[in-house]
């Protein structure tokens, strides 16, 4: 119709059904706790935690970034969304939708669990502690070694047992 293309717009005929909104049951205190429980084990605890502590939207739980988190402040500052089928960073929906929130213990130990959990991940099938130190950030390969990289006793039979099968070459 702007263009004068055609002489009217035929889908302002449509008579469109009301539009309601759905009744929406949050959890209870009781439920979020139940649910929290059942999760620790999942791989997305960490990011379960962010949700049912901050009430983020999905997208902005997917889209902060460890700069993000700060010693006592979580800084929500973009969100993942799906644009032409490519997930991509974007900007917040709204200026309000920018927020610094203080940063809990639970979710501070929660994140700090995903990084210890990715160190030690990254120990196991053999990745050099060179490599995971630049995967992490650190500055020193200590802090890699020192905190994030668990020890148990699978890896410590492991080793003795490679150890062994060196020196036993050596007896034969």
């Amino acid at each position: 119709m702007r263009e004068e293309l055609v002489v009217r717009n035929v889908a302002r005929l449509v008579e469109l059904p009301e539009w309601r909104r759905s009744t929406i049951r949050p959890w209870s205190a009781a439920e979020a706790r139940q649910f929290l429980t059942a999760a620790k084990p999942d791989p997305l605890y960490s990011a379960f935690v962010v949700l049912i502590f901050y009430g983020l939207r999905r997208g902005e739980a997917l889209g902060l970034r460890w700069d993000d988190i700060g010693t006592d402040t979580i800084h929500i500052r973009q969100q993942l969304q799906r644009i032409r089928g490519e997930l991509l960073l974007a900007p917040l929906k709204t200026h309000a939708g920018k927020r610094d929130l203080p940063l809990l213990d639970v979710v501070r130990q929660a994140l700090h669990h995903v990084r210890h959990t990715v160190g030690s991940m990254l120990k196991d099938p053999g990745v050099p502690a060179r490599d995971a130190q630049n995967i992490l950030g650190h500055t020193r390969i200590s802090a890699t070694l020192e905190i994030y990289t668990d020890t148990d006793e699978h890896a410590r039979r492991d080793a003795l047992t490679r150890l062994h099968g060196l020196l036993d070459q050596g007896q034969n």
